[in-house]
């Protein structure tokens, strides 16, 4: 092969040097392009870098710029970019760019004249935006900008300036709120100015103004016309007292509604009354009075329901029953009206009891067979079987009064099957057998007994219907170990009469329907259990107790009564809002409480004096007087509240009747120092002695409370 080649080569060495000339040269053009094209492609990234820099410096992120430049650029290059650029910020009063980038090439050319420049560039810039922000009246940032400029050219006079333009906007302000009427506003701006320009001429003629409306407001207060008063103290409202006065005009308006919600509480007008004592819920008794006027509606309703009871509407009666829930034995009278339609042969459910021997759902409600009626009294007897249980423990001779059966029907099953209201119902009656059984065992002494078993006789005569003596177990008495007939039925059920010997007690025999006079032993287990038990669905008359009418005394003085005023219509009893609480905090006293429900009676103010403005003050500024009564007052309850425990202790022995002289005597002082009480007036009072006054009034109340609850 190798011979081949070499004898080709030999033959055509013209053709193999030109074929061998062109491939160098494709291979030296290949180098070339691949060079060529290298190199567009880095100047192209550089092209690339050098824009994205430029881009960022022109953004002001100087570092990042400057950072890709050195990646493209020498040192030398990149300073004189940066000198460039900080002169070009510099002509365009970009000082805060051209610092920043000077700072960087410090001892570069002049840039140290070029940092002063911008220094000085910047003040005088800021100087400028400064005196914009002042002529804009933008005074309170204009005085931060001066203030940072220091001494600069005549920073600290426009600071001046600023103030003043300030003070003359606030002045603008205030002006126009005068001329608008809005007058606290303006005073509020006028007294921060002090004495600014007419500032004080201003305030003087608020003040008139004030004072004028203040005296025209008291004129209406005096004369009654408490809605014209308020509209106009609530336009000085921050004015002396004005607030004091807003609330005593509140206050005697209440009054009269007070008034006029006894009246209509007095003329029996309960519902009324109700509606008139809660549009001032909160003042004076108003909340105790609503409750009054709630409590007599509800007796009217349930005397009116007792009646329609009584004259055989049960349905009525039923529902108004319903709706008076809760009060006296509404609820009660509303199980009787239930009840009480029943007729004998029927099945009605009180009380609950464990039947389905499932006690994760709960007891379930018992069914009873009315076995007689008698007037409003009805008989039960359970309808099922409810449980299995032994007479007595052991073998021996028992009655019914000594049964452990007795025991658990008046103790556990009572106590768990009914509620207190059903217990109310249920009757203890007298159990009374004179029949022997025929086995001539006599059958033990009379019990009274709320739960029982029936005896012969009381079944014989009451239940004749004899395929009810047969009676189904519940799965709980079956669980308990009643036996049952093959139809499912109980086998037998205790009778309370004694048996052959008195070792045994009578019970029925479901299978036929017979009473077993030979009895079963009283510590049978499996025997059955029927309670029964006597219901009273009678509902006694009820006649409204008398009301006696509310007591107004603590609101007769509103219309007659108005604060002192001095020398001018200006009442000065009440110090300025500013120092010294407002009166608007005092609370008002309610009713005393009494030992009973009964409502406080009318009581007519005394003539006797009481202590007034006038009279000789003590050091503390509380007139003597006053606290000469209330100190008298304190000390007697003190001894009332010792005599009255005595009293009430005394109740029930012959002690009781010794005491009734002093009980009297008593009574009579207590009136005395009520109607001495009632007749003082805080309006009269001064600022300490009505202070005095509540303290006293809040410490008697808590006596009372102390007495009688």
């Amino acid at each position: 092969m190798r011979e081949n080649i070499k004898e080709f080569v030999n033959e055509h060495k013209s053709l193999v040097v030109s074929v061998s000339a062109i491939v160098l040269i494709i291979i030296l053009v290949a180098i070339v392009s691949s060079i060529t094209k290298k190199n567009k492609e880095n100047s192209r990234e550089i092209s690339r870098k050098n824009n994205e820099a430029i881009k960022l410096i022109d953004q002001g992120k100087f570092d990042e710029g400057f950072a890709l430049m050195s990646e493209i650029k020498n040192e030398e290059e990149i300073i004189e970019y940066k000198y460039s650029t900080a002169n070009n910020a510099l002509k365009k009063k970009d000082y805060k760019s051209a610092k920043y980038i000077l700072e960087s090439i410090k001892g570069y050319k002049d840039s140290a004249d070029l940092l002063e420049k911008c220094e000085s560039g910047e003040r005088e810039y800021n100087y400028e935006k400064c005196i914009s922000m002042y002529e804009s009246k933008k005074y309170d940032e204009a005085i931060t900008g001066f203030t940072n400029l220091g001494d600069y050219k005549d920073s600290k006079k426009y600071i001046e300036k600023c103030n003043d333009g300030k003070k003359d906007v606030k002045l603008a302000q205030a002006q126009s709120d005068f001329d608008d009427g809005k007058y606290s506003s303006a005073l509020t701006a006028l007294n921060e100015l002090n004495g600014y320009k007419n500032s004080g001429e201003i305030i003087e003629k608020i003040n008139d103004i004030y004072e004028t409306r203040y005296a025209e407001a008291y004129q209406r207060y005096s004369n009654g016309e408490y809605d014209a008063a308020i509209r106009i103290y609530s336009t000085i409202s921050d004015y002396k007292d004005s607030k004091y006065y807003i609330n005593q005009c509140e206050n005697k308006k209440k009054d009269i509604k007070y008034i006029e919600a006894c009246e209509l509480y007095d003329n029996e007008k309960y519902s009324d009354a109700y509606i008139a004592f809660s549009s001032i819920s909160g003042y004076k008794d108003s909340l105790s009075c609503m409750e009054m006027c709630q409590t007599r509606q509800k007796e009217i309703k349930y005397a009116e329901a007792i009646k329609q009871y009584n004259n055989g509407n049960t349905s009525i009666a039923q529902t108004s029953f319903q709706s008076l829930s809760g009060f006296m034995d509404s609820d009660i009278n509303l199980l009787k009206c239930r009840l009480r339609t029943a007729n004998k042969g029927e099945i009605i459910k009180i009380g609950v009891f464990e039947q389905d021997n499932n006690t994760g759902n709960g007891k379930e409600d018992i069914e009873w067979l009315v076995i007689k009626k008698e007037g409003n009294k009805l008989l039960l007897l359970s309808d099922k079987v409810l449980d299995a249980r032994k007479f007595y423990e052991y073998n021996q001779k028992v009655r019914w009064d000594g049964s452990d059966l007795r025991t658990w029907l008046n103790d556990t099953f009572y106590n768990t099957a009914f509620n207190e209201n059903e217990k109310k119902l249920i009757m203890n009656s007298y159990l009374k057998d004179t029949r022997y059984s025929v086995w001539n065992v006599e059958p033990g002494p009379s019990t009274y007994d709320h739960v029982f078993c029936l005896s012969n006789s009381e079944l014989n005569a009451n239940l004749t219907d004899y395929s009810k003596w047969r009676a189904q177990p519940t799965a709980y008495a079956i669980a308990n170990g009643c036996k049952t007939n093959a139809d499912g039925m109980c086998t037998a059920w205790w009778l309370r009469t004694p048996g052959w010997d008195g070792t045994s007690t009578c019970a029925v025999n479901s299978s036929d329907s017979s009473i077993d006079e030979p009895g079963y032993y009283v510590y049978r287990e499996y025997v059955g259990v029927r309670p029964a038990i006597w219901v009273d669905l009678s509902v006694g008359t009820y006649t409204i107790p008398k009301v006696e009418k509310i007591s107004k005394t603590a609101a007769t003085t509103t219309t007659t009564t108005t604060p002192e005023p001095t020398a001018t219509p200006k009442p000065t009893i009440t110090p300025e809002p500013t120092t010294t609480p407002e009166p608007t905090a005092t609370p008002e006293p309610t009713a005393t409480p009494k030992p009973t429900a009964t409502p406080i009676p009318t009581v007519t103010p005394s003539p006797t004096p009481v202590p007034s403005k006038t009279s000789k003050v003590d050091s503390d500024g509380v007139s003597k007087d006053l606290k000469e009564f209330f100190e008298t007052y304190e000390a007697f309850l003190d001894e009332y509240a010792a005599f009255m425990k005595r009293y009430m202790a005394a109740c029930f022995s012959f002690d009781y009747f010794s005491l009734e002289d002093e009980y009297e005597k008593m009574e009579k002082k207590m009136e005395e120092f009520e109607k001495k009480l009632d007749a003082l007036d805080p309006e009269i009072m001064s600022v300490a002695d009505v202070k005095y006054y509540w303290d006293a009034i809040w410490r008697i109340e808590a006596k009372m409370i102390n007495m009688f609850y």
